[in-house]
Order: structure tokens, then C-alpha cells, then sequence
């Protein structure tokens, strides 16, 4: 029995998939199943390879020849759908590192091989012109080209195998059709984990492939493939790349923490993209380009570090998708996504950033999500479900809101807060803490809320102490996510002190132009304060207004409108930008004298020297009467 260094590297990955199987158990919900595919696989790897056969490289060309071969080995079946050769076992390690490990050419009979182990050829294994070559269970490694090269071939499939350390695509199937890759697990080629040229209908499913030099699986020049349930992670270019790949399907893949796009879709018409995850990418979730006719329905775009969408393609619909946190570098928030081509339609998406307000309470929100010369006219206030990952977006700070600079509160003041989604669809409720700015200390100011408003009775909080306000959301099934602070509020009680008069305040006697002044206003939350100002010549009976939203703290009074009179009072009434005001008026009454220095008016006096004349008049008639 051979074991040596190839045992030893076989324990290695049988040890590293089972360490690895839980690691994206909170990921997804299939993933998870695949998972324990996987390590039931690697389970079956590890009793086969205890009864490994070494044997020397094999090529079989053609049906007769396969049957010879078969019979030399004693291989057991005959060929056919019910008894087909059974190829088991194998342990075909190359010694030059430029052989064809497996290679079977032009034949149509059925055949299995199943646990094998094919290392350090230039290809481990080939199929060209095969019908019916099914491949199972097995193991290919350090192959110089490519792990396996299925070449013109139609009903083949290959299930449940390993392919690690090829210097050129992990599997490569070329101008096949009909022909399957499921439950696989791809590692660490050097070129592209999964390249699929010139064929149709081939069905790629339940696939892992992951830490390829380039792309994870590409699609070239071909037709009516499906991409479905593989695991796309850790790849050097993008996760998924479709170019001359029309009507492909592209459902439950779950494409993640790739160093280049997510999905990425170049000349590829009719294409259908459904319920995948496509997450931490290191550029754009999905970028379509050249690729009319796109459906994009029931996917989540999740925190890649561009944007979660760019298409540059017309007559696109996309809806039904959640677009959560894929902003740019510093998450610096901008549109998440951009629309540079013609006739694309949007809605009924989520978009994390954009969630309120929603005042008839329908689920949508009041306003559409505006990008490019496009918008989404229904964005959603909650995220779809996903069975793909458990996630809890962010809160979001209404009022107090962060973009002010500075707030002061008294009194009861209504937080408000945008609504936290659960991809997984459990409740939320919320907790609101107020951190004071100067010593850190967090003091809890209501918890357990179902809405997503609360009124704060603020009074109750130490006066002039500065505070954050954090709003934290947790999920029935205990996750949490916290909001980022608020603008800095200081609790403080509004008071806007007095405009006192200071002159005239009484007394004085004064010529028609004068000027009015006034002490500041002082606003104990910082407002802007302005000043109406008005005069009274009847000792306060009516008032005329001088001047509205005055700035200053004195007013130059224009004496054109201004009669003698020794009755005048002046008021200052003061405002501030919430509307609370305050008032001072003059305290006793001044006059105000003509160019003559009269504080009576001229007519006034000519009508009492007129009278005292007559007065006069009179009393010496009288007394002339008097003395006769």
C-alpha cells in the first residue's frame, strides 16, 4: 500500500475540510448543509484511501478498448446504464509531472470512477469525446495544467470530488453539453477554479471554490448553463464572471470576500439572477455590462466595499433585492447603486440608507431612492428575508440627528430612529442610552421598544452635562447592532433673558431723532435672537411698530415720524428662532420736543394761547361789570 508523503497530504486536506466545515455555518442555511456533504465525503475519502491501489497512469481510447482495459483490471460492470465499469480506488501519482493521470477518449459506454486519488501529473484527469463518464468521490492535486479537462463531451458529470494546487483552472470543461459539476470542492489553482467555454446546458451546482488565483468560475462563450448553490469565496479576481453567456441562471449562490467584483456580467443577454448573497467583496456586488434583458430578483447585495450595483446594460429589471452598507472606503455613504444604461427597472428594493420616513405606514418609504437619471420609486422600509445570512442593519439617529452640531433639550423631546431589518425575519426591539461626553458613563433611557420613537422626559437628567444618544437593536435570537451617536445634546432649560430698555427709560426729553437702545439678549440654548421694537405716545394705550427681526441692540429713530408729546413709552420684544420671547418697556414716559423746543404739538399750543386769550377776555368783562 502506498502512503508516504501523498498519505500525508491526504490527511492534511481530510483534516483541513472537517476544521473548515463549520466555519460559514452562520452564513447561510445550505451552506450548512453542503457542509456536511462535504464532510460525509471527506469521511468516505478517508476509508477509501486506506484501500488504495497504486496503479500507473491509464489512457482509454474508444469503447473497445475501454473494455480491454476494464478486463485487464477487473474492473467490474459491462458498460451499460445498469452495469457500468467501476473504476475504484486508484492511487495514480506521476512521476515526471508531465502525464495524463485518467485519460479516456472517444468512448460512449457507462463508467464510474470513484475514490481515487490522481496527484502530480501534468492534468490528473481528461475526458475528450466521453458520453456517460461519470466521476466521483475523488481526489486530484498538484496538477501542472489543469485538475481535470472535460473536452467535447455530452452526459457527463462530476460529483462530490476535490481539486487542490492546480497550476491552471481546477476543472476545465470545453465545448461540452449537458454535462454536470456538483458538490466539489476547488482550492487554490492557479488560473481559474471552474472555466466552462463553448458549451450549453451544463449545470454547475453545490460547488466550493475558493483561493483561485483569478476568477472562481467563469463562463465563456457559452449557452444556457445554470450556476446554482456553489460557495464562491476568497478568489483573486471576481467570485463569478459570465462573458458571451447568454440566458444563464444564476440562483442561491452565496459569493463572498472575492478580491475583485462579486458577480460580474459582460455580453451576456437574458441572463436571471435569483436569491443569491453576494457579500465583502473587494470592488462592486454586481456589475453588468454590455448585458441587456438582466432579471436581478431576490438577491442581497452586502457590504462590498464599492457599490452593491453598476449596470451599464439596458432593459434590466431589478427588484425584490436588499442593498445593505456597500458604500465606499471610510463608509462614506453614497448611492449604492449606479445606473449608466437605458430602460432599466427598479423597485421594490431595500436600501439600507433609506428607510424613512414612512408616514402612512404601507411598508414603503415616502420618497423615492434617486440614482444616476434613475430611481426606485417603492423602496422598502424592512429587508427581504434571506436564508442566506443573518443580519441586522444599522439604526439610524432621526432626531437628535447626527448631521446637526450642536441640540440642547428640556423637557420631553421625541427620539425618533429608522426601523432596524432582520434578514432572517426576527422581531427587534430597542434599547436607548444616553453616553455623557465628559466621563463615558452610559445611562439607560428606555429599553424593550417595539416602535421607534420614544418621548424622553429630559428634565430628569442633570442640567448643562452633554450626551450622545445610542440606539441599540437586538433580535429575538439575541444578535445586535448598535447605531452610531447622535449629535451631542446638552440638557438645559430654554431661558431667553430680557431685552432691557435702557434708553429712553423715562424721564428724558428728547428731540425727534433719537436713538433707542437695549441690553442683549442672552439665549441659554444658543439661538439666534431678534428684536421687534415699538413706540407709544399715549403712555402705552397703542403701539406703532418701528422695526421687525431687528439684529442689533439699538435702533436710530427717523424723526419725520415723530410728533411732540410727553406721553412716549418704547417696548422691545424679543424672539428667538423657536419662537420663545421675552419683552421690556420703558420704565415711566419721556417727551419729545419740536424744533422750538416745544413738548406740546404747535396747534395743540396755538389753541391754548387762543383760548387763554379769550379767558382773559372775559374775566375783565366781568370785572368791568362789576365795578358800573
Amino acid at each position: 500500500m502506498f502512503w508516504g508523503t501523498r498519505g500525508f497530504t491526504l490527511q492534511f486536506w481530510i483534516v483541513f475540510l472537517i476544521l473548515m466545515a463549520p466555519a460559514n455555518f452562520s452564513f447561510e442555511t445550505r451552506e450548512n448543509q453542503r457542509e456536511k456533504t462535504f464532510a460525509s465525503s471527506t469521511a468516505e475519502y478517508a476509508s477509501s484511501a486506506l484501500a488504495y491501489t497504486e496503479h500507473s497512469p491509464i489512457a482509454i481510447n474508444g469503447n473497445n478498448d475501454f473494455a480491454l482495459v476494464a478486463e485487464q483490471n477487473s474492473w467490474p460492470g459491462n458498460g451499460t446504464f445498469t452495469a457500468p465499469y467501476q473504476v475504484a480506488g486508484l492511487n495514480i501519482t506521476g512521476s515526471t509531472g508531465g502525464e495524463i493521470l485518467f485519460s479516456v477518449s472517444h468512448t460512449t459506454v457507462h463508467f464510474v470512477l470513484n475514490a481515487c486519488l490522481l496527484a502530480d501529473g501534468s492534468i490528473g484527469l481528461k475526458l475528450l469525446n466521453v458520453t456517460n463518464g461519470q466521476i466521483r468521490s475523488s481526489i486530484v492535486e498538484n496538477a501542472k495544467q489543469h485538475g481535470m479537462l472535460i473536452q467535447d463531451c455530452e452526459k457527463c458529470s462530476i460529483e462530490n470530488c476535490n481539486v487542490t494546487l492546480s497550476d491552471g483552472q481546477a476543472i476545465y470543461l470545453h465545448g461540452s453539453t449537458n454535462t454536470s459539476v456538483w458538490d466539489c470542492t476547488l482550492m487554490d489553482s492557479t488560473s481559474t477554479g471552474l472555466l466552462i467555454d463553448y458549451s450549453q446546458k451544463c449545470s454547475l451546482r453545490g460547488n466550493r471554490v475558493s483561493n483561485s488565483g483569478d476568477t472562481g468560475i467563469r463562463l465563456r462563450d457559452s449557452i444556457e448553463c445554470t450556476v446554482e448553490e456553489n460557495n464562491l469565496c476568497f478568489n483573486q479576481g471576481a467570485g463569478l464572471l459570465l462573458g458571451h453567456a447568454g440566458k444563464t441562471n444564476i440562483t442561491d449562490n452565496v459569493v463572498y470576500n472575492n478580491t475583485g467584483t462579486g458577480i460580474e456580467i459582460q455580453a451576456s443577454l437574458g441572463v436571471k439572477m435569483t436569491t443569491n448573497l453576494v457579500s465583502n467583496n473587494s470592488f462592486i456586488g454586481l456589475e453588468v455590462e454590455g448585458s441587456d434583458d438582466l432579471e436581478s430578483v431576490g438577491n442581497t447585495f452586502l457590504r462590498n466595499s464599492i457599490q452593491g450595483l453598476r449596470t451599464f446594460s439596458a432593459n434590466g429589471v431589478f427588484c425584490n433585492n436588499n442593498f445593505i452598507e456597500n458604500f465606499g472606503p471610510e463608509d462614506i455613504e453614497s448611492s449604492q447603486v449606479t445606473d449608466i444604461g437605458e430602460g432599466n427597472e427598479f423597485f421594490n428594493n431595500f436600501y439600507d440608507e433609506w428607510t424613512y420616513p414612512d408616514e402612512d405606514q404601507d411598508g414603503v418609504v415616502d420618497k423615492a431612492y434617486v440614482f444616476d437619471s434613475n430611481s426606485d420609486s417603492t423602496p422598502r422600509v424592512l429587508a427581504h428575508v434571506t436564508d442566506k445570512v443573518h443580519f441586522l442593519t444599522r439604526p439610524r439617529v432621526v432626531f437628535p440627528n447626527h448631521t446637526l452640531c450642536s441640540t440642547y433639550l428640556y423637557g420631553v423631546t421625541n427620539l425618533t430612529w429608522t426601523p432596524t431589518s432582520d434578514t432572517s425575519g426576527h422581531a427587534v426591539t430597542y434599547s436607548l442610552y444616553a453616553v455623557d461626553e465628559e466621563d463615558q458613563s452610559i445611562s439607560e433611557i428606555a429599553a424593550d421598544l417595539s416602535q421607534i420613537f420614544f418621548s424622553w422626559n429630559t428634565s430628569t437628567f442633570e442640567q448643562n452635562r452633554t450626551h450622545s444618544i445610542r440606539i441599540r437593536a437586538r433580535c429575538s435570537d439575541g444578535c445586535v447592532r448598535e447605531s452610531r451617536p447622535s449629535s451631542l445634546i446638552t440638557v438645559r432649560k430654554h431661558i431667553l433673558s430680557v431685552p432691557r430698555v435702557i434708553y429712553p427709560n423715562g424721564g428724558e426729553v428728547l428731540s425727534p431723532d433719537f436713538v433707542i437702545k437695549w441690553e442683549s439678549c442672552v439665549d441659554s440654548w444658543e439661538h439666534i435672537v431678534k428684536y421687534d421694537v415699538y413706540i407709544s405716545k399715549d403712555g402705552g394705550i397703542e403701539w406703532v411698530l418701528l422695526v421687525e427681526n431687528h439684529e442689533g441692540w439699538q435702533l436710530d429713530v427717523d424723526g419725520n415720524f415723530i410728533t411732540a408729546g410727553t406721553g412716549y413709552l418704547v417696548k422691545v420684544v424679543a424672539t428667538c428662532e423657536e419662537g420663545l420671547l421675552t419683552e421690556d418697556i420703558s420704565d415711566s414716559t419721556f417727551s419729545v420736543i419740536d424744533d422750538e423746543g416745544n413738548a406740546l404739538p404747535t396747534q395743540l399750543m396755538v389753541w391754548v394761547g387762543i383760548l387763554g386769550v379769550v379767558g382773559v377776555a372775559i374775566i375783565l368783562l366781568v370785572f368791568l361789570v362789576k365795578r358800573r
